[in-house]
């Protein structure tokens, strides 16, 4: 089953989180009510040790490629 979890919830739990997309669920983190990212297991074989543990894609919502600092 596919699950949303918070910024703050993954940052928490984030070793349990690896271990369920490990086992193949997609978790998506999401700031407030609005998805940022999508954690999934990686392409290589759940039976390989490749160094990966999943795939993760970020919405590029800044034009620019250095992060703003918040003040």
């Amino acid at each position: 089953m596919d699950d949303i979890i918070s910024i703050h919830a993954a940052k928490t739990h984030l070793s349990q989180l690896i271990a369920r997309v490990e086992a193949g669920e997609v978790i998506t983190i999401a700031r407030g009510k609005t998805p940022v990212a999508t954690w999934r297991q990686s392409s290589a074989t759940a039976n390989e040790n490749s160094g990966q543990c999943g795939e993760s894609s970020v919405s590029d919502r800044n034009s620019s490629s250095t992060p703003k600092r918040r003040t």
